[in-house]
């Protein structure tokens, strides 16, 4: 089965990011394929492309932390997800790909009437807020907190 994605070739601007086409395996045990619906882009797209988030994938290598989609296979033995359901994910690499074969423990089922654009673009900046707020400020019912800079990154 082949998979189109966007594939970052080297370290470097946009001129570095070409489309690819990649033969994919079927899943495995305990893995689903996935149609990506939608991907998230985020600063930290931008960060693994040039190279400067230490332990990042070299290239070439497909960007992409969250992504969101429908089952359309499952592997050998899982039998807690049915295709056609909508999920999303957390990925290291890959989401800017038309099509994933990820471990079922990554997919999130997606609620009926979750729009995958919307649910794309939150998964990533959720977790981050979510992590900040209780693994690092460690901030408690009753505290009160100053959000600033939540627009997120943009060009200037």
């Amino acid at each position: 089965m082949l998979a189109n994605e966007i594939s970052v070739t080297a370290k470097g601007g946009l001129d570095t990011m070409l489309p690819r086409t990649v033969q994919l395996a079927e899943p495995g045990p305990g893995e689903a394929l996935v149609r990506v619906d939608a991907a998230g882009v985020s600063y930290g797209d931008l960060l693994l492309r040039l190279g400067v988030i230490p332990g990042g994938p070299k290239p070439p290598f497909t960007p992409g932390f969250d992504i969101t989609g429908v089952v359309e296979q499952v592997g050998p033995g899982v039998t807690d997800l049915e295709v056609g359901r909508p999920v999303a994910a957390l990925v290291r690499t890959g989401g800017y790909s038309d099509r994933l074969v990820l471990p079922v423990g990554r997919l999130v089922l997606r609620p009926a009437g979750a729009h995958a654009v919307e649910s794309a673009a939150v998964a990533l900046n959720y977790f981050i807020a979510h992590q900040m707020l209780h693994r690092v400020a460690r901030v408690r019912a009753g505290q009160r907190i100053l959000v600033h800079g939540a627009s997120g990154w943009g060009w200037g």
